[in-house]
């Protein structure tokens, strides 16, 4: 997205504004275009044609129609692959080629791209950007959009919108009724999603949990990949106001009552670890709350030391050499929650630990059913039972055998 904000000053064909007239009103985007150029030409001697594109064959004019056409397809598309490379990270589209042969410079072959819509990979991220430039092609001071959002700092695409002021005018909404023991709940959660193949996104929300609605409102939506890097350099305006108001407790509304706040951090796993600081969560010490190893977690006798959000900072300051190997913490906290107020998202608890429960708690029944006697596992008493003891629950529960695998198998529990 370098050069989307200058669209306008003649950087792609079409454009009518005089680049000298803007260059006059500002010397820094003179520079700045000098600099973009200075990046273009050091792309552009990289820009070689593959040698399958190379004609060892007969020249043009001595083949027939057909086969010259071919050929002129086939060389059409080596020469936007090779260009695609050059001028990709500078959100630029090939827009024509002219070849000219060496050895006789009458003879050239002209292609172009002008009007044609991107396909393939490139239409799809001409579509996203398509999307995302209906927000942010038009420039506005200090980087404001719409509806009081602002543009993330390049070369990141997205916006962020001011938390404490949408917070603001939330709260302001609120009666005495609502508001338990005069403080105001606040849960932000986030995630990262799959746009398409070549793309991800990263969502920043919250709501009110005095309010009976609960709406999850959006703070930001960024092109970035779920990673603590992207997240630290792209929302760092926004992520400095949040751990303000974690420190500050408060916030002053516009009569001048002082509000107080309560905020809770909530997502999936890798979200949470992420903006903890911690590394993946398949590593050895991927807990938020404990040190535990991940090979200790099923004894229960185990006392494991409980993780605080000071210990974190105190571990991520210190020297790679010289921090604790079985922490697991790789950064400081980008959201300085207190982690009795981190929690996982009921929905991925659900579905991910349940499932490994119940497949554990079935082929549990079923080896104890075998060392009964049982030739066939879907006759065993214990497996009976715990079907019986689930559909008592009101769930139409069933158990089978599989035909692929032969292997057992069983419906949710949501009765399908």
């Amino acid at each position: 997205m370098f050069l989307e904000q200058y669209t306008k000053f003649g950087v792609n064909a079409g454009e009518t504004l005089d680049i000298q007239k803007i260059a006059e009103r500002s010397h820094s985007l003179s520079v700045e275009v000098k600099r973009l150029n200075t990046i273009a030409g050091s792309h552009m001697h990289i820009a070689q044609l593959p040698p399958a594109s190379i004609s060892r064959g007969k020249p043009l004019h001595e083949l027939s129609l057909r086969q010259a056409r071919r050929k002129k397809a086939a060389l059409k598309d080596n020469v936007e692959h090779a260009l695609q490379g050059a001028l990709q990270s500078l959100g630029l589209q090939p827009m024509s080629v002219t070849l000219v042969d060496e050895s006789n410079p009458s003879a050239h072959i002209s292609f172009s791209w002008a009007g044609r819509r991107p396909t393939g990979p490139q239409a799809m991220q001409y579509e996203e950007s398509t999307i995302l430039k209906s927000q942010t092609t038009t420039p506005k001071p200090d980087h404001l959009l719409e509806d009081g959002w602002h543009r993330v700092a390049e070369p990141y695409d997205g916006m962020y919108r001011s938390f404490k002021d949408k917070l603001l005018e939330v709260i302001e909404q609120l009666t005495d009724d609502t508001v338990t023991n005069g403080i105001a709940n606040v849960k932000i959660s986030g995630d990262g999603t799959e746009f398409s193949k070549y793309s991800n996104f990263t969502i920043l929300l919250f709501c009110l949990l005095n309010t009976k609605n609960e709406i999850m409102m959006p703070k930001a939506i960024v092109r970035i990949s779920e990673t603590y890097e992207y997240l630290a350099m792209s929302l760092r305006p926004l992520l400095a106001e949040i751990n303000d108001l974690l420190e500050r407790k408060e916030i002053i509304c516009s009569d001048g009552r002082r509000q107080r706040i309560d905020i809770c951090l909530c997502g999936d796993l890798k979200f949470l670890l992420t903006i903890l600081g911690f590394a993946q969560a398949n590593s050895n010490h991927s807990c938020i709350w404990c040190c535990i190893h991940s090979n200790d977690r099923w004894d229960i006798s185990i006392t494991a030391e409980e993780r605080t959000l000071e210990d974190i900072e105190k571990c991520a300051s210190l020297t790679t050499k010289s921090r604790p190997v079985n922490t697991g913490i790789k950064h400081k906290p980008l959201i300085r929650v207190a982690l009795r107020k981190v929690m996982v998202d009921e929905l991925h608890l659900l579905l991910r630990s349940l499932d490994i429960l119940m497949n554990n708690i079935i082929q549990h029944t079923a080896y104890q059913d075998e060392l009964q006697g049982t030739r066939d596992p879907l006759s065993g008493p214990n497996l009976n039972l715990l079907v019986d003891t689930i559909r008592s629950l009101g769930v139409p529960f069933k158990v089978w055998k599989s035909r692929k695998t032969i292997e057992l198998d069983w419906s949710s529990l949501g009765g399908n």
